[in-house]
């Protein structure tokens, strides 16, 4: 729903949403593959990677004096995207590490929806 002519917004403009996005894929897009192409190890580029993702939500968080506890599960999601792309063997590091964050994020994911559930049960008024 758009607001009236001559009302403010809430909704962000398409250029603010698409500069957050070049930051928070650009910034470990750019770190990795400027480590691939001085020489680095994959692991290393990854770990800087997401590193410098970590910190983009950290700054974020401290920025807008918020903590959005999904932006993490965000960044897990996009990992396991940059591991999986392309031709893999079963047995590398890049596709067991893209398993084991999956593993993680389903357990993440887990934990909340017991937590909800949880919750929801405990504070569920009944009707007659």
């Amino acid at each position: 729903m758009t607001a009236p002519p001559g009302e403010p917004s809430d909704a962000p403009s398409a250029r603010v949403m698409l500069a957050g996005l070049g930051w928070d894929v650009g910034l470990p897009l750019l770190g990795y593959y400027s480590l691939h192409l001085a020489g680095a190890d994959d692991l290393v580029a990854l770990l800087v990677a997401s590193s410098l993702a970590a910190v983009r939500v950290l700054w974020v968080a401290v920025r807008e004096r918020t903590l959005n506890p999904f932006a993490s599960v965000t960044t897990v999601t996009t990992q396991i995207v940059q591991l999986l792309t392309g031709d893999q063997e079963f047995d590398s590091a890049k596709t067991l590490s893209a398993f084991a964050l999956g593993l993680v994020l389903f357990v993440i994911t887990l934990l909340l929806n017991i937590a909800a559930l949880t919750i929801v049960k405990r504070y569920r008024e009944a009707y007659e």
